[in-house]
């Protein structure tokens, strides 16, 4: 099959994945699967959220060590923070939109969640109207990495 043809075949393909009666999937996974990343990718979060998780020592250095993902213990031994002090401070960044999760299936079958950075450039402006405004651009995703968003936020649904 050439590629017009598989061009062709996209739309029908997608409308018939989205709208299966015996398997119907949520808009915004089927967006997610199909390469509108907008859900992720256009959040914004409270300025104040921003703001406080950057101001917090514990999470720039939380944000300096997941340019990789990182497990919960590798973050408490780098960063040199106690357990209940990481997860704290993860809930913080996770509000602001500046870290996220990833789950992945160890060796041993059992769940692995990680942590990573999740924005390229944080800008906050002043609006017209004298109100401040917060702007996180992420990095473009893979079709795999959407994949696997899906599937961790499915994971967490069921």
């Amino acid at each position: 099959m050439n590629r017009e043809s598989q061009q062709a075949l996209v739309p029908c393909c997608h409308e018939y994945i989205r709208t299966e009666i015996r398997h119907p999937i949520p808009t915004y996974i089927y967006e997610q699967l199909m390469g509108d990343d907008s859900a992720t990718s256009g959040d914004t979060p409270p300025v104040q959220d921003v703001l406080d998780a950057l101001d917090d020592p514990d999470c720039r250095a939380i944000l300096r060590n997941t340019a990789e993902p990182m497990t919960a213990n590798e973050l408490i031994d780098v960063c040199d923070i106690s357990k209940s002090t990481l997860y704290r401070k993860l809930d913080l960044l996770s509000s602001a939109s500046l870290v996220r999760e990833r789950d992945t299936i160890g060796s041993g079958g059992g769940r692995i969640t990680k942590y990573v950075r999740d924005f390229e450039d944080v800008r906050i402006s002043m609006e017209e109207d004298d109100t401040f405004s917060v702007t996180v651009e992420r990095p473009d995703r893979t079709a795999d990495q959407r994949l696997t968003n899906i599937w961790s936020k499915m994971g967490d649904e069921l």
